[in-house]
């Protein structure tokens, strides 16, 4: 069955399991980004891992995650979407058996690389699969199941992962958070012929040398926020962002080149042609950039501060995914279609329930328990679940069917582009503002440093969202 669309043409009748198929292998591969933050304390204990270690243990899936977006949308484009699906979900449990096995840090990190781009290879089928695959009568509902995934996916890892950990397995301790992927990967394999069958267009190959120059400039921009501390800040460092957007801007000038000889484009120029969409990647990374890293120090405070036990600390964060989920599916039919407002509002609550948690962090005195965070908490929740079903579908809306794949890897490409930065930057600001006491008074406090970036850039997408709803009355 071949997966181009046009609004008038059937589709296909069971495509509600064809999503539940695809969107399990995407919560599967979401879930990772966060499963291993409550983990971190017991792999730098057990694999003796250093703190820019552990550091790489999280950003490595994500960078690598970031960099084989774009490549793969183009190739599942060009080949085939479902094949490109079930070759990242076969990869994604052998890189999930590497991570679970490791004997050392450095094993760890090469493999949490592995599954970064191996979750890269299955994502943007998923987007693109059901972008084609629903009329758009029933885009929103299923991109509002997505955005709800996402939302759940997000930080439910540390739950999961701190039942896992408390649970420990045959006395594995952290290493079932990745063995587990093994069985669920071989779950999607029994049922993926459900999915439609596409052949793929043949203009829509890869080009490698820009796949080597966008690789090359998201590594220059992210980079510098991890090891930047750890080396001093040296020039050749600090200039990195800058040979980074040469990178980019190669990247741009070179799809031009290849559109007017007629070549296979890596990102197509139409949608770098397209201002709403260029304008909806900016805005997916400024939003994206306030979430991952704060889940990530809040698990070193609950933990290593409060002593915490994984399984804790992962309750003590549960409010902010169930606010979420619920929201998720709420807010299509509180906004009716209004995406701009609904992702203003959904920005502002983020804006509003980051505050409070970072003051609450910067004024608690005492022990801290699971119920501590947990009004702010659901407040943020409900704001990620308020603005991101709108998020995905209103810059999705800008794409054409034959451009599916492309559009959903750099869209997600972005999208983990900026988690990267938000646990770079994030991090960077936490772990530079803790100073040598080792108290929990001293891990608040350089939580409340941190926290103030999420304030400020869900702030600044609100009062851009809420300009941009007001002109366009959406």
């Amino acid at each position: 069955m071949n997966l181009q669309h046009t609004e008038n043409e059937s589709f296909p009748k069971n495509r509600w399991w064809i999503a539940v198929t695809l969107l399990a292998a995407s919560f599967m591969s979401l879930i990772d980004v966060t499963i291993v933050n409550v983990a971190l304390p017991e792999i730098q204990t057990n694999l003796n891992a250093s703190n820019a270690a552990l550091e790489w243990v999280v950003v490595a899936y994500v960078l690598c995650f970031a960099i084989g977006l774009v490549p793969s949308g183009r190739l599942g484009d060009a080949y085939g979407r479902k094949k490109l699906f079930v070759l990242g979900v076969v990869g994604f449990a052998i890189s999930s058996l590497i991570c679970g096995l490791a004997p050392n840090v450095e094993t760890l990190v090469f493999g949490r690389a592995m599954l970064g781009f191996t979750a890269a290879m299955l994502s943007p089928q998923v987007t693109a699969i059901l972008h084609v695959t629903f009329p758009k009568s029933e885009k929103q509902t299923v991109f509002g199941v997505f955005g709800a995934i996402a939302s759940l996916g997000a930080v439910a890892g540390n739950i999961l992962g701190g039942l896992i950990i408390d649970l420990d397995f045959a006395g594995l301790n952290w290493r079932p958070i990745f063995l587990v992927n093994v069985p669920i990967s071989i779950a999607i394999l029994s049922v993926v012929k459900i999915v439609p069958t596409d052949q793929g267009t043949k203009n829509a190959q890869a080009d490698l040398i820009s796949v080597t120059l966008f690789a090359a400039a998201t590594f220059g921009v992210i980079f510098p926020f991890i090891e930047g501390r750890n080396f001093g800040w040296p020039l050749w460092l600090i200039s990195s962002p800058i040979v980074a957007i040469l990178a980019a801007t190669m990247v741009v000038r070179r799809q031009f080149s290849r559109a007017q000889a007629k070549r296979p484009e890596l990102i197509p120029v139409v949608l770098l042609k397209n201002f709403k969409f260029l304008q909806g990647l900016l805005l997916i990374v400024l939003f994206f950039s306030g979430l991952p890293g704060m889940f990530l120090i809040l698990a070193i405070v609950f933990q290593t501060g409060a002593g915490m036990s994984p399984l804790q600390s992962g309750l003590a964060t549960a409010p902010f995914p169930i606010a979420a989920m619920i929201m998720s599916f709420l807010a299509p039919k509180l906004f009716r279609g209004k995406l701009n407002l609904s992702i203003a509002v959904g920005a502002m609550l983020l804006s509003a329930g980051s505050f409070w948690l970072q003051r609450t962090m910067a004024n608690h005195t005492g022990e801290i328990d699971i119920l501590t965070f947990s009004a702010p908490l659901v407040v943020a929740g409900i704001g990620l679940g308020t603005a991101v079903t709108a998020l995905f579908p209103s810059i999705l809306s800008q794409v054409s069917h034959q451009d599916a794949g492309a559009g959903s890897g750099v869209l997600q490409t972005f999208h983990q582009i900026g988690a990267a930065l938000s646990i770079a930057f994030i991090g960077q600001l936490f772990f530079q503002s803790l100073n040598e006491a080792a108290t929990l008074a001293a891990f608040q406090n350089a939580a409340a440093v941190a926290l103030h970036y999420g304030v400020v850039s869900f702030g600044l997408i609100a009062l851009w969202q809420l300009y941009v709803a007001v002109i366009s009355k959406n």
